[in-house]
């Protein structure tokens, strides 16, 4: 009798503990949303604009407020640019799709080339989990003197024979902790068509 009552409340224990997971993990869930809208509240980004490529294969979102510059690029490379600057001037960057049958790699693998050519070679690569989609991500710094060092934050998103290169530009003394965070946010919402 004593080994079924044992049994009985292991059993129970394991129960609870899984129920308190399940619970834990939707209010992480939850919360995790919350924490992106207060992010984007919080840097005065409420309302986006969506933009298309592709005839719409290819959505995505920039705030409102921003001002954004198509433009027509005479290389055979550059699908899309659309270049934007924030209300307040201090962010700046661009949207980049890139035609490359040779995949995210060899773009990459240029655009580090054309950081190191530069004269740049403090830089970080790394990948970077966005809403389940591994993606390539490079930061590094543009030094036009001791005091103006520009913060620059490289995202590239793979689509069929295309990448999509999100380039963002923001001042080191206005960059606050959430920075990245808010870019992450951007970069979120874009869709492809599949």
């Amino acid at each position: 009798m004593k080994l079924v009552d044992d049994n009985m409340r292991k059993l129970g224990l394991a129960i609870i503990l899984a129920g308190l997971m399940i619970v834990i993990l939707g209010v992480g869930k939850y919360f995790e949303e919350s924490l992106r809208t207060a992010t984007l509240t919080q840097n005065s980004m409420v309302e986006f604009k969506q933009y298309d490529i592709l005839d719409g294969k290819i959505k995505y979102k920039l705030p409102s407020s921003w001002l954004t510059t198509i433009k027509e690029n005479k290389d055979d490379k550059v699908v899309y640019l659309n270049e934007f600057v924030s209300d307040d001037a201090n962010t700046y960057g661009s949207i980049e799709l890139i035609s490359s049958s040779e995949g995210v790699k060899a773009t990459i693998d240029k655009c580090i080339a054309d950081v190191e050519g530069m004269g740049i070679k403090d830089y970080k690569k790394e990948k970077v989990k966005i809403d389940n989609i591994e993606l390539d991500y490079i930061k590094y710094d543009l030094k036009s003197s001791k005091e103006n060092v520009k913060r620059t934050y490289e995202y590239y998103v793979p689509y069929d024979d295309y990448v999509a290169r999100i380039t963002f530009i923001i001042s080191d003394k206005k960059a606050r902790e959430n920075t990245q965070v808010v870019f992450e946010n951007i970069v979120k919402t874009f869709s492809f068509e599949k």
